[in-house]
């Protein structure tokens, strides 16, 4: 939305709320918030994958963005609203992918190699091929890795998995 506010919250004006919000002023924040808040929630509308509603709504991402927003500012780096939206999408990304890891976790199945229920050579060879296969996901870029993780691990279609990622 702020590109649509440019006019309305130039790049000083920014700067200026910016600062005084670094500063602990409570409207200078909202006013930021205000600024961008359509805009995500419009971001998390499109991305969370109709799969997943049942498990939380867009507004639940949107207001743990605002709370990144709120204790994570001082990290922002950006001097444009254009900026503060671009970093609060990244975040906002970053919370869908953590809920979704949260909510499937039993995807992921033991990683305990002694829970297998098998012997200890089969439970060795297990350990081994998750060594092996941790070193090529470490290989990939955060991308990659993250396709895999939702499409794999927490068992996303590839199309629910685009809307995520964006």
């Amino acid at each position: 939305m702020c590109r649509e506010r440019d006019l309305l919250l130039p790049d000083e004006l920014f700067q200026a709320l910016l600062a005084r919000a670094r500063g602990g002023d409570a409207d200078s924040l909202a006013e930021l918030w205000q600024a961008v808040a359509p805009l995500l929630l419009r971001q998390a509308d499109a991305r969370l994958p109709d799969s997943l509603r049942s498990w939380f709504n867009p507004s639940d991402l949107v207001h743990d963005t605002y709370v990144r927003f709120q204790t994570k500012l001082d990290s922002f780096e950006g001097d444009s609203c254009g900026q503060l939206e671009a970093w609060l999408q990244i975040i906002l990304q970053r919370l869908l992918i953590d809920r979704i890891r949260i909510q499937k976790p039993e995807q992921f199945g033991s990683q305990d190699p002694s829970d297998s229920g098998t012997s200890p050579s089969a439970g060795a060879r297990r350990a081994e091929e998750q060594d092996k296969v941790r070193k090529c996901l470490a290989q990939l870029s955060d991308d990659d890795r993250q396709v895999l993780e939702l499409v794999v691990m927490c068992d996303l279609s590839h199309k629910e998995a685009a809307q995520v990622l964006g």
